[in-house]
């Protein structure tokens, strides 16, 4: 089960790095600590829909290895916005062998 999670997580934050260094027209050097991510798109991109058990365990387990954090800035009512943490990209670049 854990690995399952975790898997789901990397994938989670991939799609997340993956949808942030499309919309800026960046490369992934852009992506760096403090990043804002847009983990509703990358659920749908990666079949994990917000609401999903499996997405709520994939950010519950991001946030557990201090990959993610919520942003101060961007709190709102219905959702948490987060933003990756320099342990995060690290986990990206290790991911892709970078």
């Amino acid at each position: 089960m854990y690995e399952s999670v975790s898997q789901d997580g990397l994938r989670l934050l991939r799609a997340a790095k993956d949808i942030f260094v499309e919309q800026q027209g960046a490369d992934e050097g852009s992506f760096r600590a403090g990043t804002t991510l847009d983990l509703a798109a990358a659920g749908e991109l990666v079949g994990m829909p917000v609401g999903f058990p499996s997405h709520n365990a994939a950010v519950e387990w991001l946030e557990s290895e201090r990959a993610i954090e919520p942003d101060p800035m961007y709190r709102r009512a219905t959702m948490t916005i987060h933003r990756v943490t320099a342990t995060g990209v690290e986990l990206t670049r290790q991911d892709r062998g970078l």
